[in-house]
This record gives structure tokens, C-alpha cells and sequence, in this order.
């Protein structure tokens, strides 16, 4: 059962992982493009 916890705790871990660098480079696109925009507008 501990065995069982540990590996459950390990996969959530390595989910909230991927899930915040999926949003930190949705974030880090999202500014470029503002960047971009803002860029070709000056």
C-alpha cells in the first residue's frame, strides 16, 4: 500500500510538472507574440 502511495504521489508530481511548464511556455509565447506585436507597431 505505501509502495502504491509513493509511486501515486510520484506520477501527480511529474503531472503538476508537466502542467506548469506547459503553462510557463503558453506564457513565454504569449508574451513573445505581445512583444512581437507590440514591436511592429512602434
Amino acid at each position: 500500500m505505501l509502495v502504491l502511495g509513493c509511486l501515486l504521489n510520484k506520477a501527480l508530481a511529474a503531472l503538476i510538472a508537466m502542467g506548469s511548464s506547459l503553462l510557463w511556455t503558453m506564457i513565454l509565447l504569449w508574451y513573445r507574440d505581445v512583444f512581437m506585436s507590440v514591436g511592429w507597431v512602434t
